[in-house]
């Protein structure tokens, strides 16, 4: 099946419930001092998976015009279901985030070989 770019194939499924699990754990953990976690995920529709996460002290950031406004943490899911742009996308972001070394970049999910969910954190304001 083929929706906008997306290749969706019957044989690996695009989200799981161990999925959802182990992001949500993720999400439940996130604290700040400030009260407010701003979380961003990509692709960003992913984030409608993770409502029930959104409440104590976490508020999805999911901006109208890519590029505008800052999170906190982001949440990237990598998935064969994705355009090879997409893709390429989330690639260049948590490569550049790994470079910056006050950055964190760190895996909370695989499976199949071609799913992924991968968290980064931004780096601290100075």
């Amino acid at each position: 099946m083929v929706w906008g770019q997306m290749r969706i194939r019957r044989d690996v499924s695009y989200v799981t419930s161990a999925d959802v699990a182990a992001v949500g754990a993720f999400l439940g953990s996130l604290h700040s001092a400030t009260g407010t976690v701003r979380v961003r995920f990509y692709p960003e529709a992913d984030s409608l998976l993770f409502h029930r996460w959104e409440k104590n002290g976490l508020r999805f950031s999911q901006p109208f015009f890519s590029g505008s406004g800052e999170a906190d943490v982001y949440v990237v899911h990598t998935s064969r279901a994705l355009p090879a742009w997409m893709r390429n996308r989330a690639q260049q972001d948590l490569r550049g985030a790994a470079a910056q070394p006050s950055g964190q970049v760190g895996l909370l999910q695989q499976r199949d070989g071609t799913e992924a969910w991968y968290y980064r954190l931004a780096p601290a304001a100075p």
